[in-house]
């Protein structure tokens, strides 16, 4: 009996050295490695999101919706100059026109007698004639209206311009939500490699303390299961990063079969959140984030346009420079004038009083859109800020657990060597490591993807 003790307890020694030499090794060059191909891409975050900006579509609409609001704003801002109108017809009399004339219809004079002295018909011709009517008019008293129609203009400019920053936004936010996601979904696949590598050296170690009855057959039977289960979490964690791959390339408008590996994301270095503030985060958001810009430019422009319609009730006035052109025989050739003309429209039937109500309204409505944008905006900034300070205590917590779990792996690997723990509570420790390294990159990934979501909740580029 003393025998078979000191038999069993030989190899449990001996399997406890293989499996503690094994812990401690560095994975074997042959499997860190299996291939000898030229890298992939190294793509990082800044690259994707560039490359994302170059081929937008959005971008390019927006960049040409802010030339069309500019182009707008120029031509409004010249209404406040003269304008000059040209207006030549041409025309033929169907039937000559007849003047008749009564002998001294123009007087009697002792000196000349009656003009005409007799009864005189003049007939004209029918041939071509043209009259040409050219006239510049200075806008007077619609300055005022036609100012508001500058400043409205100018809104649209800013409007347009909030939209495409917007854009631009968004589009980082998408990409760095694919970039993460390939991440993540990397992590996840690095970390089911590791743990393949692991079970296999330790299936061949195994196989050979079994082959020398260093360890009983059941061992070999549980690495091989848990090598099993741990070979499918890599095809699933494989075949997840490839799409998150596959995702991200179509975001970035190119085939999306190209291949790249994307640059791990360092822990933060000291804890701190972009603003340690949160009233002036809020602050922040309240003054650059695109939504608010846009809500409160939309309001102003709604009292623009209140304004310039209450600008209707006066009349239009201008002076005006003119001159008439006659190619009749009878009629002088040239006529100027100059004086002011005035349009105006005393009686509507109430339409500019129903229409101002309608623009009141439509101002009351956009003031309340911009307070609720604005209240929105404070309640999803202070969200991210508690997430992002959560997000930061997470990596803490898992910063922990991982220290906590190679320790125990390491007691469990020496405890086994003493015949003090089984073999399958070192792999169950080998498993929990590895996820509990996978657990703190996904925490860092995690505070990451909430900094991003605060820097653009409080519209950071």
């Amino acid at each position: 009996m003393r025998g078979l003790k000191g038999e069993v307890s030989a190899r449990c020694r001996a399997a406890g050295v293989a499996i503690a030499t094994l812990l401690a090794m560095p994975a074997p060059a042959g499997l860190a490695q299996t291939q000898q191909q030229a890298p992939p891409e190294r793509l990082t975050l800044d690259r994707a999101v560039a490359i994302a900006m170059d081929g937008s579509r959005r971008m390019q609409i927006g960049a040409l919706e802010v030339e069309s609001a500019g182009e707008h704003l120029a031509a409004t801002k010249t209404r406040r100059y003269p304008s000059l109108n040209l207006d030549l017809r041409g025309t033929t009399l169907l039937s000559p026109i007849e003047l008749k004339f009564e002998r001294g219809v123009f007087g009697d004079f002792p000196t000349t007698g009656p003009i005409p002295d007799s009864d005189t018909q003049v007939t004209s011709g029918t041939g071509f004639e043209w009259f040409l009517t050219a006239s510049i008019a200075q806008p007077i008293l619609q300055q005022r209206r036609i100012g508001l129609g500058v400043k409205s203009a100018e809104a649209d400019v800013e409007v347009a311009r909030e939209k495409l920053r917007s854009s631009r936004l968004e589009i980082r936010r998408d990409v760095r939500q694919a970039y993460h996601a390939v991440l993540q979904a990397a992590s996840s696949r690095d970390a089911a490699g590791e743990a393949v590598k692991f079970l296999e050296e330790l299936e061949r170690v195994v196989a050979g303390l079994v082959d020398r009855e260093a360890a009983l057959p059941s061992d070999l039977l549980d690495v091989r299961s848990l090598l099993l289960g741990a070979r499918y979490k890599l095809r699933v964690a494989g075949n997840s990063t490839d799409t998150a791959k596959e995702r991200l390339n179509l975001l970035l408008g190119r085939d999306v079969s190209t291949p790249f590996e994307p640059e791990a994301l360092p822990a933060p270095e000291a804890p701190g959140t972009p603003e340690n503030d949160l009233d002036a985060a809020v602050v922040k958001a309240l003054k650059d984030r695109p939504d608010v810009r846009q809500a409160r430019l939309m309001a102003r422009e709604a009292d623009l346009d209140l304004r310039a319609k209450r600008a209707e009730y006066l009349p239009d006035l201008s002076f005006v420079l003119s001159n008439y052109s006659f190619n009749v025989e009878f009629l002088p050739r040239n006529v100027q004038t100059a004086g002011f003309a005035l349009s105006w429209e005393p009686f509507d039937w109430g339409r500019k009083r129903h229409e101002s109500a309608g623009k009141a309204r439509a101002l009351s409505e956009a003031e309340r859109a911009a307070a609720e944008t604005e209240a929105g905006a404070r309640v999803e900034v202070a969200a991210l800020f508690r997430a992002l300070d959560e997000s930061e205590a997470l990596i803490d917590v898992r910063e922990a657990e991982r220290a906590a779990a190679k320790e125990k792996a390491r007691v469990l690997a020496n405890r086994y060597e003493q015949k003090a723990s089984l073999l399958k509570d070192v792999l169950q420790s080998q498993s929990d490591l590895a996820q509990a390294e996978d657990q703190w990159q996904q925490a860092v990934l995690g505070y990451w993807s909430a900094r991003a979501s605060f820097q653009e909740a409080i519209g950071e580029e």
